[in-house]
């Protein structure tokens, strides 16, 4: 109602700030994310990688407007899916921003149409509002637009889903593409989806859109077929480094995807609930699915020594023979988490609770590197690095110094290294991740791979199971785009002993709890027992903060929680921490008083559920 307010009073006045699209993309994907999506809808993600990647505009108004023409569409279809892409035009000015929004809904009638520019319209303001339109969120939609200089139009033929077309002229800051894959022409990739398993032909064409367009934007050399027999014959002709595969392809033949990531990587795009077996080679990208995942991925793998390197090497155990690290964050929980992870690959590792205190650390001992939280009260990521730097007359210059973070982003590395750090691995710590940027900023002569190898690598590849359909010619493209990449969780064979069911009900995702504690379970249990443990002090905390109205700290303990929450598997605590940490940042006092004491009351009940386990 107050951004209403402020559209009809005309009292709107939009930033002029600059701003990486790609983190707005993030947003909005991630928000999705959050979402359930009992229909099970694809929801496809796409954006021209040649889009500008520093823009100057109103971010969080772009972001706002795209989150609620993206939730009124999934609200509105009921089988098929919803389709973003993101494009770009030139203009003197800059750019315009070019956002087109389809589903496969129930669409609206031509008369809808026509009323829906009308200023308080709503396409049925009783208790049947399923049968077509928008709701209460389009006048606010348009009045942001209309405050960016930009306009909507929608379109709908014959109540065949809707399409809601967008343009925003935008400043440009940064010319460069917004996703870049590294060293392209040393990727071959296949996509194997079968097209008739989708209600709509439209969802193929959602995915089929993506597949191209980071093809031909990215300059990758790529196939794509639609039955498995086609596959084969790709795998005979062409020297393949990735098949991408969805998830009900690789549950038809898991033996033989299982066989195959011994000579390549077989990524899988699944379900947010799916999870591969605890030994499984394969990887995992969870929808909804975008282009920033598929770049990614692919960037992550290289890195800087070449694919083949980095393929072979990522496949062995390793330790770090030698290193000595310092973590520095001012949640015990993380601290605890962070010296279990950085353990198991033999470092050695001292923690501390403060900037403060890890700049005395560091003039004590010498380290090999240090993982620093970002964000801390009091001396902050940004101020202790800098303190550490110039330690000793600058010897820590060239000292690895990575930064910790809960809030990844597209185009997060370029942020933190333009504030010097060395690199970032997101909270929480995600393996794939954090062994990339081992391999990358310690001595080569550090990293000892495992003698162990593969006992399947190079084996033959079993006959497929499935009856195969007539043969397919490979359908040549061009170039994939890119955000969030789990690898596949080694957890425990078999279920878990934990009150799995009762978790589940608390609200606790177990399996991703699992996963960022490396699958083990006795791991998880302790998190589970040192959240519960610090949870009555950690809500004393919070409660201050708010009543001295002290917003800048309450949104650094708000952003801890929403990390510490997510490491256990609690997602929904998580989400409306993240709430909280924005509305603390922009000091946005009205919506701080009215959600803190239900983020309290979440907190304290969850804990009730990990007394005694």
């Amino acid at each position: 109602m107050l951004d209403y307010t402020e559209i009809v009073e005309g009292t709107l006045t939009p930033a002029k700030k600059e701003y990486l699209i790609t983190s707005v993309l993030n947003d909005v994907i991630t928000m999705t994310a959050l979402q359930s999506n009992r229909q099970h809808l694809e929801l496809v993600f796409n954006i021209d990688p040649k889009v500008p990647a520093g823009l100057i505009g109103d971010s969080e108004k772009i972001s706002h407007v795209l989150k609620i023409l993206v939730e009124n569409s999934i609200k509105f279809t009921e089988e098929g899916g919803v389709n973003v892409r993101i494009g770009f035009r030139r203009e003197e000015y800059g750019v315009n921003l070019i956002v087109d929004i389809r589903d496969t809904g129930i669409g609206m009638t031509d008369s809808q149409l026509t009323q829906m520019y009308d200023v308080f319209y709503q396409a049925d303001s009783g208790s049947s509002r399923l049968a077509g339109g928008l709701g209460l969120g389009l006048p606010i939609a348009r009045g942001l637009l209309n405050a960016m200089g930009g306009f909507i139009h929608f379109d709908s033929q014959g109540q065949q889903g809707l399409l809601a077309h967008i343009a925003i002229p935008q400043g440009v800051s940064d010319d460069q593409p917004c996703i870049v894959l590294n060293h392209p022409e040393r990727f071959c990739i296949a996509c194997y989806f079968k097209p008739e398993k989708y209600s709509c032909d439209e969802v193929r064409g959602y995915y089929d859109g993506l597949i191209m367009n980071l093809v031909e934007g990215l300059s990758v050399k790529g196939y794509q077929v639609h039955n498995f027999e086609g596959l084969l014959k790709l795998q005979r002709s062409q020297t393949l480094t990735h098949v991408f595969i969805a998830q009900g392809e690789y549950q038809e033949n898991p033996d033989y995807y299982e066989k195959l990531a011994g000579t390549l990587r077989v990524v899988v795009i699944a379900e947010r609930e799916f999870t591969l077996p605890g030994k499984s080679r394969l990887l995992i990208i969870h929808k909804p699915f975008s282009a920033l995942s598929v770049a990614n991925l692919l960037n992550g793998e290289l890195g800087e020594r070449g694919f083949a390197e980095d393929q072979a090497a990522g496949r062995k155990p390793f330790t770090c023979v030698g290193i000595q690290a310092l973590a520095v964050d001012d949640e015990e929980m993380n601290l605890v988490v962070a010296k279990g992870v950085l353990g198991s690959y033999g470092i050695q590792v001292d923690t501390c609770l403060s900037g403060k205190e890890a700049v005395a650390q560091c003039s004590r001992n010498a380290y090999d590197i240090v993982f620093l939280d970002h964000m801390m009260p009091g001396v902050d990521g940004v101020e202790t690095l800098k303190r550490i730097r110039e330690l000793r007359g600058g010897i820590y210059q060239d000292l690895p110094v990575i930064a910790l973070t809960a809030n990844t982003v597209s185009g997060a590395r370029e942020m933190f290294r333009s504030e010097g750090f060395t690199e970032f691995v997101p909270k929480p710590i995600e393996r794939t991740v954090l062994e990339r940027v081992l391999r990358k900023v310690l001595p080569k002569d550090s990293i000892q791979y495992s003698t162990q190898t593969n006992e399947n690598a190079g084996a033959a590849l079993p006959e497929p199971t499935e009856q195969l359909n007539q043969p397919e010619q490979p359908q040549v493209l061009e170039a994939p785009e890119a955000p969030e990449v789990l690898e596949a969780p080694e957890v425990p064979e078999g279920k878990p002993s934990l009150p799995y069911e009762e978790l589940t009900k608390a609200g606790v995702n177990v399996d991703l709890g699992l996963d960022y504690c490396g699958g083990e379970e006795d791991f998880f249990r302790e998190m589970l027992r040192i959240f519960y443990a610090q949870g009555a002090d950690k809500r004393a905390e919070l409660a201050a903060l708010y009543e001295s109205a002290n917003w800048p700290d309450y949104a650094i303990k708000v952003h801890a929680l929403k990390s510490t929450s997510l490491t256990i598997g609690a997602e929904k605590l998580s989400a409306y921490a993240k709430e909280l940490e924005l509305a603390g940042k922009k000091k946005d006092t009205a919506y701080i008083r009215e959600h803190h004491p239900i983020l309290l009351r979440q907190y304290e009940e969850l804990c009730e559920h990990f007394a005694g386990i």
